[in-house]
């Protein structure tokens, strides 16, 4: 990219020349009117006018995945929990004083990229061929990719082996409930027969029977089958969703809290996130530790929609939660002012829940037990 003036930025962003040499000196980089700025330093700018960016804006400015952006923040030591995060100006402005702030790849890793790329592309297979593999037809794997909640759409879509024994399992079970069925179909059948052998004088009385054996037998082979192919779902509101990680992100979620002997689940947002109107909603805030960091993890609820949820929770209960990325976390509730110490403890971890009811307020204190 060709070199511009402060000027011609300036311009091209809709700010003051002022406004980039203020900006510019916050991470050490001096210049003045006559200055001619490189790509590296009109990035560093436009990064910096980015008002309360997210992750996300961050990534997409730098042309790279969040994936990458969020472990480069991680390594530097900045706080975040997903693509949603908001970077304040301290972290941004350390970011950028990175001297290899926008390179997510050493010269080895790259190197090694490119010698395992054919490898790689070798390992995954296509849908007609894992379909051809498993001797069923393309349709019915893409269904069943479906059922399974992995994005293919069409037959030359990838799929990795961690998939195909998914697939392979699915199968399998749905094989032994054919398989199953048919031994019910048999049974009735040879109901039938010996009936009919032992009551052929009366063709009403082996009617009736018949028929009420045969429909109870194939009302539990379709419950059966039913039961087993169904997938774990919870409920908003009066809508039922899929719990899978593409339902966390459209409620623009971090994680769930889930009560164990309950099975109930509440989504958890970040501090000045959407939160969904179809769920009472608990808050991350962003100036407590991590989930499974040392300290004490704050959650709060200032509406009381989820007093009534956790009001019944009692000394000895576990909570779990689950975050976009899959990390779970076990934290047990127990009696006391637990949390007075967690702080002190070498690589202790609290959760505090704090919620607000009608002028009460429910104060829930855990220590984490064990992460997965």
């Amino acid at each position: 990219m060709e070199k511009i003036s402060l000027e011609q930025l300036a311009k091209k962003l809709n700010t003051k020349t002022e406004t980039l040499v203020a900006k510019l000196k916050l991470i050490g980089i001096e210049v003045s009117s006559s200055s001619r700025l490189d790509e590296i330093t009109i990035l560093k700018a436009t990064l910096l006018l980015l008002n309360n960016p997210r992750v996300d804006d961050i990534a997409k400015t730098m042309k790279t995945s969040t994936d990458k952006l969020l472990n480069k923040l991680s390594e530097m030591g900045i706080s975040v929990l997903s693509h949603l995060s908001i970077i304040n100006q301290n972290d941004l402005v350390n970011f950028l004083k990175q001297k290899n702030f926008n390179k997510f790849e050493d010269e080895e890793s790259k190197k090694s990229k490119k010698k395992t790329k054919k490898n790689k592309l070798k390992k995954q297979k296509r849908v007609f061929e894992v379909a051809e593999d498993l001797n069923i037809s393309e349709k019915l794997l893409l269904k069943k990719l479906k059922e399974l909640h992995i994005f293919a759409t069409h037959r030359r879509s990838p799929v990795d082996e961690k998939t195909i024994y998914k697939v392979k399992e699915s199968l399998a079970k749905s094989h032994s409930l054919k398989a199953r069925f048919l031994n019910l179909v048999k049974r009735i059948a040879s109901f039938f027969t010996t009936s009919f052998n032992k009551l052929a004088g009366s063709k009403v009385t082996l009617i009736l029977i018949s028929s009420v054996l045969a429909a109870y037998l194939i009302f539990t082979a379709i419950y059966t089958y039913s039961t087993a192919i169904s997938y774990p779902t919870w409920k908003l509101g009066k809508i039922t969703m899929p719990e899978s990680k593409q339902t966390y992100q459209q409620m623009k979620t971090i994680g769930i809290l889930e009560i164990h002997k309950s099975d109930k689940k509440l989504p958890i947002a970040e501090e000045g996130a959407f939160t969904s109107d179809l769920s009472p909603t608990l808050i991350y805030q962003k100036k407590s530790p991590i989930f499974g960091n040392q300290g004490i993890t704050i959650l709060t609820d200032t509406s009381g929609d989820t007093y009534k949820t956790l009001n019944n929770l009692i000394p000895g209960d576990i909570l779990i939660v689950t975050l976009l990325n899959e990390n779970k976390y076990y934290y047990k509730i127990d009696a006391g002012d637990v949390l007075s110490n967690v702080t002190r403890l070498p690589l202790k971890s609290g959760l505090h829940i704090k919620v607000n009811y009608n002028g009460k307020v429910l104060e829930v204190k855990s220590i984490l037990q064990k992460s997965d």
